[in-house]
């Protein structure tokens, strides 16, 4: 009963429209960085890119759009996950709208107290250039883009894009993603799939077990072992922008860096304040969750593989 309380799902839709845009913008980006044989840097046609990055593109697109397209969801119905949605039913066709559904909990409904009564001290917190530039970095994190890589094998610190399907043993429901990166080498990235990606190319196939701890925080992978097919769709490596006034520009309604800091600060002093008066944010992230995100939204993290397998963010 708990579960089906605390269990929703979303079906989501982008609209073509949106989704074309979003394709002629990343397939744009990859012309200006991509080497491409017998074209100088950034001068080789975007129809060739679009056919030659293809899913490249398509990863991009989704890395982008999808988990923006969750947030906003989340925020209409004001929602509160306690899980990282899952995406799955991916339905995405050039030309069409791109559709998925997002699976997550929530916290149970419960009754609220007395709690008008209560009273409690809040320390005084005083915004400093460290807040400041933290949140910045932050900000670069979620507008990074990530750059092919070409004519090597896979090194740590590298994105593997891959597909993959986990199979679980003993039966039961498969994990699967067309297409999701894997930061090799990463504290997060379970080390099955650090120590057999590491040194793999663009096209190999590999084949290797994960066994999930008892203790594993997803209940559905908890002391578990599933059987891993991977495909190397492609290597990618994370390009944060530089931190200068265009890049001010592009996330944030700013003219300039030393506005975009100014309008942080201000953030994350008013955020401090809501807090003091018993309003619970996350400051740092109110800030920049609230700021335009860039092209790359954030790598979708294989920390556990039904993680990446659901969230299907990118390719």
């Amino acid at each position: 009963m708990a579960e089906a309380t605390c269990r929703r799902e979303l079906e989501l839709e982008i609209p073509a429209e949106e989704v074309s845009k979003k394709m002629e913008s990343v397939a744009k980006e990859f012309a200006r960085i991509a080497n491409v044989p017998g074209f100088r840097r950034g001068k080789a046609p975007v129809s060739l890119i679009r056919r030659k990055f293809a899913e490249d593109i398509k990863g991009e697109v989704l890395q982008s759009l999808v988990p923006e397209r969750v947030e906003k969801a989340v925020a209409e119905q004001k929602l509160t996950p306690i899980s990282q949605p899952q995406v799955d039913k991916l339905d995405f066709n050039e030309g069409q709208p791109l559709k998925f559904r997002a699976v997550f909990e929530v916290l149970p409904e419960f009754e609220l107290g007395d709690y008008k009564n209560l009273a409690f001290e809040m320390p005084t917190m005083d915004i400093t250039d460290q807040d400041v530039t933290k949140t910045l970095e932050e900000m670069r994190e979620r507008a990074a883009a990530f750059a092919p890589v070409e004519g090597r094998a896979i090194q740590d610190g590298d994105f593997a894009q891959v597909k993959l399907l986990g199979t679980p043993e003993g039966g039961g429901d498969p994990l699967q993603a067309d297409s999701v990166l894997c930061h090799i080498g990463a504290e997060e990235t379970m080390e099955p799939f650090n120590t057999n990606l590491k040194g793999a190319n663009a096209g190999d196939h590999k084949n290797f077990d994960v066994e999930y701890p008892a203790d594993y925080p997803d209940p559905k992978l908890a002391g578990k072992k599933y059987h891993y097919a991977v495909e190397v769709l492609g290597i990618k490596t994370k390009k944060l922008p530089e931190l200068n006034d265009e890049f001010a520009k592009d996330v944030s309604d700013a003219a300039s860096l030393d506005e975009l800091k100014k309008k942080v600060h201000e953030g994350l002093e008013h955020q401090r304040d809501h807090t003091s008066n018993g309003c619970a944010a996350g400051a740092r992230g109110a800030v920049a969750g609230g700021a335009r995100s860039g092209s790359a939204g954030g790598e979708c993290r294989l920390g556990n593989a039904a993680e990446a397998a659901g969230r299907a963010r990118e390719g």
